[in-house]
């Protein structure tokens, strides 16, 4: 993936088959906490289907299916949980690819949280969920709000940009100029 010199030489490049492996035993979702759910959240994270038209959501139940360890891998396959609301010809078209083993519908964040609890298996989410679910979550709240924390970012990597915030007001050409030359300075 890079040259021996480069000092990220020792990553390898995932493949499927490594990303699959990752998800072996688990639930698994793509199930966004919108404000669908929540008014409150429509700050941060607003409905797609009533920002871009119906069926923009479902985008993210198409990710879910790439989640899935496939049919008939094994016992340890996993089990892929989608919203109840969406496309429901999506499924079976991933399942006649060979993408997506088990799957069913949960109605919500209550319901998936019932199903997850009940399964004894964790589940992986693409969204955080609160710290009194990390029993049942293989990412759990205070990873999340690690790995999500600008502030903590140069813990995680060496490689990432420092977040700048500035506001919408305050920015002008020379705050993107500016911004360039830093980042070639840093390349």
């Amino acid at each position: 993936m890079f040259p021996a010199s480069h000092p990220l030489s020792r990553l390898v490049r995932p493949t499927f088959d490594t990303i699959q492996r990752t998800f072996v035993g688990l639930n698994v979702a793509t199930i966004w906490n919108e404000s669908e759910n929540d008014d409150a959240r429509g700050v941060f994270r607003p409905s797609f289907d009533t920002k871009f038209g119906p069926g923009s959501t479902d985008m993210m139940g198409c990710v879910a299916t790439w989640l899935s360890t496939g049919p008939d891998t094994s016992e340890t396959e996993n089990l892929v949980l989608l919203p109840s609301g969406m496309d429901r010809t999506l499924a079976p078209y991933m399942q006649s690819i060979g993408v997506l083993g088990d799957y069913e519908y949960v109605a919500g964040e209550a319901a998936l949280k019932a199903k997850v609890a009940s399964s004894g298996q964790r589940i992986y989410n693409i969204d955080a969920f609160d710290d009194d679910f990390d029993d049942h979550a293989a990412n759990g709240a205070e990873l999340w709000r690690w790995l999500n924390s600008k502030d903590d970012l140069a813990t995680i990597t060496a490689f990432a940009p420092e977040e700048v915030v500035v506001d919408m007001y305050d920015i002008t050409l020379t705050t993107f100029a500016l911004r360039r030359v830093l980042v070639a300075a840093c390349t």
